[in-house]
Protein backbone atom coordinates (compact mmCIF):
# COMPACT_ATOMS: atom_id res chain seq x y z
CA UNK A 1 0.00 0.00 0.00
CA UNK A 2 1.23 3.51 -0.80
CA UNK A 3 2.21 5.58 2.22
CA UNK A 4 1.79 9.17 3.38
CA UNK A 5 4.90 10.76 4.88
CA UNK A 6 5.10 13.15 7.81
CA UNK A 7 6.42 15.81 5.43
CA UNK A 8 3.45 15.39 3.08
CA UNK A 9 0.99 15.70 5.97
CA UNK A 10 2.76 18.77 7.33
CA UNK A 11 2.37 20.37 3.90
CA UNK A 12 -1.35 19.70 4.11
CA UNK A 13 -1.49 21.14 7.63
CA UNK A 14 0.35 24.25 6.41
CA UNK A 15 -2.22 24.69 3.65
CA UNK A 16 -5.07 24.49 6.16
CA UNK A 17 -3.33 26.94 8.50
CA UNK A 18 -2.95 29.37 5.60
CA UNK A 19 -6.66 29.06 4.87
CA UNK A 20 -7.36 29.66 8.56
CA UNK A 21 -5.64 33.04 8.25
CA UNK A 22 -7.73 33.87 5.19
CA UNK A 23 -10.91 32.87 7.00
CA UNK A 24 -9.90 34.93 10.03
CA UNK A 25 -9.51 37.98 7.80
CA UNK A 26 -12.93 37.36 6.26
CA UNK A 27 -14.61 37.04 9.66
CA UNK A 28 -12.79 40.16 10.86
CA UNK A 29 -14.44 42.00 7.97
CA UNK A 30 -17.90 40.67 8.89
CA UNK A 31 -17.69 41.77 12.51
CA UNK A 32 -15.94 45.07 11.82
CA UNK A 33 -18.75 45.88 9.38
CA UNK A 34 -21.25 45.10 12.15
CA UNK A 35 -19.30 47.21 14.64
CA UNK A 36 -19.19 50.17 12.26
CA UNK A 37 -22.93 49.88 11.57
CA UNK A 38 -23.69 49.80 15.30
CA UNK A 39 -21.51 52.85 15.91
CA UNK A 40 -23.02 54.74 12.97
CA UNK A 41 -26.55 54.03 14.17
CA UNK A 42 -25.84 55.09 17.76
CA UNK A 43 -24.14 58.23 16.49
CA UNK A 44 -27.17 59.03 14.33
CA UNK A 45 -29.50 58.72 17.33
CA UNK A 46 -27.10 60.81 19.43
CA UNK A 47 -27.00 63.61 16.87
CA UNK A 48 -30.78 63.49 16.52
CA UNK A 49 -31.86 63.38 20.17
CA UNK A 50 -29.01 64.16 22.60
CA UNK A 51 -29.19 67.24 24.83
CA UNK A 52 -26.77 68.65 27.37
CA UNK A 53 -27.01 65.35 29.29
CA UNK A 54 -26.19 63.29 26.22
CA UNK A 55 -28.44 60.53 24.93
CA UNK A 56 -30.35 59.24 27.97
CA UNK A 57 -32.89 56.59 28.91
CA UNK A 58 -35.68 59.16 28.88
CA UNK A 59 -34.76 60.07 25.29
CA UNK A 60 -34.98 56.50 24.07
CA UNK A 61 -38.09 55.48 26.01
CA UNK A 62 -40.18 57.71 23.75
CA UNK A 63 -42.57 56.43 21.11
CA UNK A 64 -40.93 55.84 17.74
CA UNK A 65 -41.50 58.39 15.03
CA UNK A 66 -41.07 58.52 11.28
CA UNK A 67 -37.34 59.33 11.46
CA UNK A 68 -36.76 56.37 13.80
CA UNK A 69 -38.51 53.98 11.45
CA UNK A 70 -36.41 55.22 8.54
CA UNK A 71 -33.33 54.10 10.52
CA UNK A 72 -34.94 50.69 10.98
CA UNK A 73 -35.77 50.42 7.28
CA UNK A 74 -32.18 51.27 6.36
CA UNK A 75 -30.93 48.50 8.66
CA UNK A 76 -33.33 45.98 7.14
CA UNK A 77 -32.53 47.05 3.59
CA UNK A 78 -28.86 46.20 4.18
CA UNK A 79 -29.73 42.52 4.55
CA UNK A 80 -29.20 40.08 1.68
CA UNK A 81 -32.40 38.09 2.22
CA UNK A 82 -31.41 35.46 -0.35
CA UNK A 83 -28.64 34.13 1.88
CA UNK A 84 -30.52 34.12 5.18
CA UNK A 85 -30.87 30.86 7.06
CA UNK A 86 -33.91 30.00 9.17
CA UNK A 87 -31.89 30.88 12.29
CA UNK A 88 -31.27 34.39 10.98
CA UNK A 89 -34.85 34.85 9.77
CA UNK A 90 -36.26 33.87 13.18
CA UNK A 91 -34.16 36.49 14.94
CA UNK A 92 -34.88 39.24 12.43
CA UNK A 93 -38.62 38.57 12.73
CA UNK A 94 -38.31 38.93 16.50
CA UNK A 95 -36.51 42.26 16.17
CA UNK A 96 -39.08 43.45 13.62
CA UNK A 97 -41.88 42.60 16.05
CA UNK A 98 -40.29 44.50 18.94
CA UNK A 99 -38.74 47.47 17.11
CA UNK A 100 -41.94 49.50 17.25
CA UNK A 101 -42.48 49.27 21.03
CA UNK A 102 -40.42 52.38 21.73
CA UNK A 103 -37.18 54.05 20.66
CA UNK A 104 -35.09 51.93 23.05
CA UNK A 105 -36.41 48.68 21.55
CA UNK A 106 -35.79 50.11 18.12
CA UNK A 107 -32.14 50.87 18.90
CA UNK A 108 -31.60 47.45 20.44
CA UNK A 109 -33.28 45.79 17.45
CA UNK A 110 -31.01 47.63 15.03
CA UNK A 111 -27.95 46.54 17.04
CA UNK A 112 -29.24 42.97 17.08
CA UNK A 113 -29.87 42.93 13.34
CA UNK A 114 -26.28 43.99 12.61
CA UNK A 115 -24.92 41.06 14.61
CA UNK A 116 -27.43 38.69 12.99
CA UNK A 117 -26.09 39.76 9.60
CA UNK A 118 -22.49 39.09 10.70
CA UNK A 119 -23.42 35.71 12.14
CA UNK A 120 -25.37 34.68 9.04
CA UNK A 121 -22.35 35.53 6.88
CA UNK A 122 -20.17 33.55 9.28
CA UNK A 123 -22.41 30.48 8.99
CA UNK A 124 -22.11 30.60 5.19
CA UNK A 125 -18.33 30.96 5.47
CA UNK A 126 -18.05 27.98 7.84
CA UNK A 127 -20.05 25.68 5.55
CA UNK A 128 -18.11 26.83 2.48
CA UNK A 129 -14.78 26.39 4.22
CA UNK A 130 -15.61 22.89 5.48
CA UNK A 131 -16.70 21.83 2.00
CA UNK A 132 -13.50 23.12 0.43
CA UNK A 133 -11.30 21.39 3.00
CA UNK A 134 -13.23 18.13 2.68
CA UNK A 135 -12.94 18.18 -1.12
CA UNK A 136 -9.21 18.90 -1.04
CA UNK A 137 -8.46 16.37 1.67
CA UNK A 138 -10.28 13.64 -0.24
CA UNK A 139 -8.43 14.48 -3.44
CA UNK A 140 -5.03 14.57 -1.72
CA UNK A 141 -5.46 11.41 0.33
CA UNK A 142 -6.99 9.27 -2.42
CA UNK A 143 -4.18 10.46 -4.69
CA UNK A 144 -1.38 9.66 -2.24
CA UNK A 145 -2.88 6.26 -1.45
CA UNK A 146 -3.67 5.47 -5.10
CA UNK A 147 -7.29 4.82 -4.17
CA UNK A 148 -10.30 5.16 -6.48
CA UNK A 149 -8.11 5.63 -9.54
CA UNK A 150 -9.79 3.19 -11.90
CA UNK A 151 -11.77 0.83 -9.70
CA UNK A 152 -15.46 1.79 -10.01
CA UNK A 153 -16.34 0.18 -6.68
CA UNK A 154 -13.75 2.37 -4.96
CA UNK A 155 -15.01 5.44 -6.83
CA UNK A 156 -18.55 4.70 -5.61
CA UNK A 157 -17.37 4.32 -2.02
CA UNK A 158 -15.58 7.68 -2.13
CA UNK A 159 -18.68 9.32 -3.60
CA UNK A 160 -20.85 7.86 -0.84
CA UNK A 161 -18.35 9.00 1.79
CA UNK A 162 -18.29 12.53 0.40
CA UNK A 163 -22.09 12.73 0.48
CA UNK A 164 -22.14 11.60 4.11
CA UNK A 165 -19.50 14.14 5.10
CA UNK A 166 -21.42 16.88 3.27
CA UNK A 167 -24.64 15.89 5.03
CA UNK A 168 -23.10 15.85 8.50
CA UNK A 169 -20.47 18.57 8.45
CA UNK A 170 -21.31 20.99 5.63
CA UNK A 171 -25.11 20.91 5.90
CA UNK A 172 -24.73 20.48 9.69
CA UNK A 173 -27.30 17.68 9.78
CA UNK A 174 -25.67 15.30 12.27
CA UNK A 175 -28.15 12.77 13.62
CA UNK A 176 -26.77 13.63 17.05
CA UNK A 177 -27.83 17.25 17.48
CA UNK A 178 -25.08 17.81 20.05
CA UNK A 179 -22.51 17.56 17.24
CA UNK A 180 -24.03 20.34 15.16
CA UNK A 181 -22.01 23.54 14.93
CA UNK A 182 -24.69 26.03 13.84
CA UNK A 183 -26.68 25.96 17.12
CA UNK A 184 -23.46 26.68 19.00
CA UNK A 185 -22.65 29.57 16.65
CA UNK A 186 -26.08 31.14 17.10
CA UNK A 187 -26.10 30.54 20.85
CA UNK A 188 -22.82 32.45 21.16
CA UNK A 189 -24.14 35.16 18.84
CA UNK A 190 -27.22 35.61 21.05
CA UNK A 191 -25.03 35.78 24.17
CA UNK A 192 -22.77 38.47 22.73
CA UNK A 193 -25.71 40.40 21.29
CA UNK A 194 -27.22 40.60 24.78
CA UNK A 195 -23.86 41.76 26.12
CA UNK A 196 -23.65 44.50 23.48
CA UNK A 197 -27.20 45.60 24.25
CA UNK A 198 -26.47 45.59 28.00
CA UNK A 199 -23.35 47.71 27.49
CA UNK A 200 -25.35 50.30 25.56
CA UNK A 201 -28.18 50.23 28.13
CA UNK A 202 -25.75 50.78 31.01
CA UNK A 203 -24.33 53.86 29.30
CA UNK A 204 -27.79 55.19 28.51
CA UNK A 205 -28.58 55.08 32.23
CA UNK A 206 -25.98 57.77 32.91
CA UNK A 207 -26.32 59.40 29.51
CA UNK A 208 -24.26 58.68 26.41
CA UNK A 209 -22.04 61.62 25.48
CA UNK A 210 -19.73 62.06 22.55
CA UNK A 211 -16.84 60.89 24.75
CA UNK A 212 -18.70 57.63 25.44
CA UNK A 213 -19.13 57.03 21.72
CA UNK A 214 -15.51 57.73 20.93
CA UNK A 215 -13.68 56.22 23.89
CA UNK A 216 -15.88 54.02 26.07
CA UNK A 217 -18.29 52.25 23.73
CA UNK A 218 -15.94 52.14 20.74
CA UNK A 219 -12.35 52.47 22.01
CA UNK A 220 -9.38 52.61 19.68
CA UNK A 221 -7.55 49.37 18.84
CA UNK A 222 -5.02 50.12 21.57
CA UNK A 223 -7.88 50.21 24.08
CA UNK A 224 -9.89 47.32 22.66
CA UNK A 225 -9.39 45.18 25.77
CA UNK A 226 -11.14 47.76 27.96
CA UNK A 227 -14.01 46.18 29.85
CA UNK A 228 -17.51 47.45 29.16
CA UNK A 229 -17.11 48.40 25.51
CA UNK A 230 -19.11 47.37 22.47
CA UNK A 231 -15.83 46.86 20.60
CA UNK A 232 -14.63 44.30 23.11
CA UNK A 233 -17.82 42.23 22.90
CA UNK A 234 -17.86 42.25 19.10
CA UNK A 235 -14.17 41.32 18.97
CA UNK A 236 -14.86 38.44 21.37
CA UNK A 237 -17.60 37.12 19.10
CA UNK A 238 -15.21 37.40 16.17
CA UNK A 239 -12.67 35.25 18.05
CA UNK A 240 -15.32 32.63 18.91
CA UNK A 241 -16.32 32.43 15.24
CA UNK A 242 -12.69 32.03 14.14
CA UNK A 243 -12.15 29.25 16.66
CA UNK A 244 -15.32 27.49 15.55
CA UNK A 245 -14.51 27.54 11.83
CA UNK A 246 -11.02 26.18 12.44
CA UNK A 247 -12.15 23.46 14.85
CA UNK A 248 -15.08 22.30 12.71
CA UNK A 249 -12.91 22.18 9.61
CA UNK A 250 -10.38 20.07 11.52
CA UNK A 251 -13.13 17.74 12.74
CA UNK A 252 -14.41 17.16 9.20
CA UNK A 253 -10.89 16.64 7.83
CA UNK A 254 -10.16 14.06 10.52
CA UNK A 255 -13.32 12.12 9.69
CA UNK A 256 -12.35 12.13 6.01
CA UNK A 257 -8.88 10.84 6.92
CA UNK A 258 -10.17 8.07 9.16
CA UNK A 259 -12.77 6.86 6.67
CA UNK A 260 -10.34 6.85 3.73
CA UNK A 261 -7.75 5.02 5.80
CA UNK A 262 -10.38 2.47 6.75
CA UNK A 263 -11.25 1.92 3.09
CA UNK A 264 -7.55 1.33 2.43
CA UNK A 265 -7.22 -1.27 5.17
CA UNK A 266 -5.09 0.91 7.45
CA UNK A 267 -4.88 -0.62 10.93
CA UNK A 268 -2.71 1.85 12.82
CA UNK A 269 -2.07 5.59 12.57
CA UNK A 270 0.38 8.19 13.84
CA UNK A 271 -0.50 11.68 15.07
CA UNK A 272 1.26 14.46 13.15
CA UNK A 273 1.63 17.70 15.08
CA UNK A 274 1.00 21.15 13.66
CA UNK A 275 3.83 23.71 14.04
CA UNK A 276 4.05 24.90 17.66
CA UNK A 277 1.74 22.14 18.90
CA UNK A 278 0.69 22.26 22.55
CA UNK A 279 2.12 19.79 25.14
CA UNK A 280 -1.11 17.76 25.02
CA UNK A 281 -0.80 17.13 21.30
CA UNK A 282 2.96 16.54 21.44
CA UNK A 283 2.33 13.88 24.05
CA UNK A 284 -0.38 12.30 21.87
CA UNK A 285 2.06 12.06 18.96
CA UNK A 286 4.77 10.52 21.13
CA UNK A 287 2.42 7.84 22.46
CA UNK A 288 1.50 6.57 18.98
CA UNK A 289 0.99 4.60 16.89
CA UNK A 290 -2.68 3.96 17.66
CA UNK A 291 -5.16 1.47 16.33
CA UNK A 292 -7.33 3.37 13.85
CA UNK A 293 -10.42 2.49 15.87
CA UNK A 294 -8.81 3.78 19.09
CA UNK A 295 -7.02 6.95 17.95
CA UNK A 296 -7.64 9.89 20.33
CA UNK A 297 -9.99 12.62 19.23
CA UNK A 298 -8.41 14.95 16.71
CA UNK A 299 -8.80 17.90 17.00
CA UNK A 300 -7.75 17.31 20.60
CA UNK A 301 -8.94 20.77 21.62
CA UNK A 302 -10.40 23.93 20.02
CA UNK A 303 -8.12 25.45 17.37
CA UNK A 304 -6.14 22.20 17.02
CA UNK A 305 -4.71 21.53 13.55
CA UNK A 306 -2.88 18.28 14.26
CA UNK A 307 -3.65 15.33 11.99
CA UNK A 308 -3.23 11.58 11.50
CA UNK A 309 -1.49 9.45 8.86
CA UNK A 310 -1.17 5.69 8.35
CA UNK A 311 1.61 4.17 10.44
CA UNK A 312 4.47 2.75 8.36
CA UNK A 313 4.20 -0.90 9.34
CA UNK A 314 7.49 -1.67 7.55
CA UNK A 315 9.48 0.55 9.90
CA UNK A 316 11.01 -0.67 13.16
CA UNK A 317 8.64 -0.09 16.07
CA UNK A 318 10.60 -0.03 19.34
CA UNK A 319 7.37 0.02 21.36
CA UNK A 320 6.37 -3.46 20.18
CA UNK A 321 9.85 -4.88 19.70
Amino acid sequence: MAMITQAQERDQISLLLSRDETSNHQLDNFYQEALKAIRDNLTAFYVRYADENGLTVSDVMQQVNRWDMIQWKQAIDSIDTNSLTSDAETRIKYYAATAGINRNYLIMSILGVQLVIATAKTAVEIASRIKRDVDDTMAVKTGLLNYAKANQDEVNKIHALKQKIYHDHVEDSFEDAAQRWSPRLWQKSDEFTRKVQNVVTQHLTSGIGIEDLNKRLFPDISEAAKAGSVSREVDSMDYVAQRLIRTESARAVTEVNKEIYKLNGVERVDVVNEPGACPICVDLAEQGPYKLSEVPDIPAHPNCRCSIIPHDESSFDWKTA
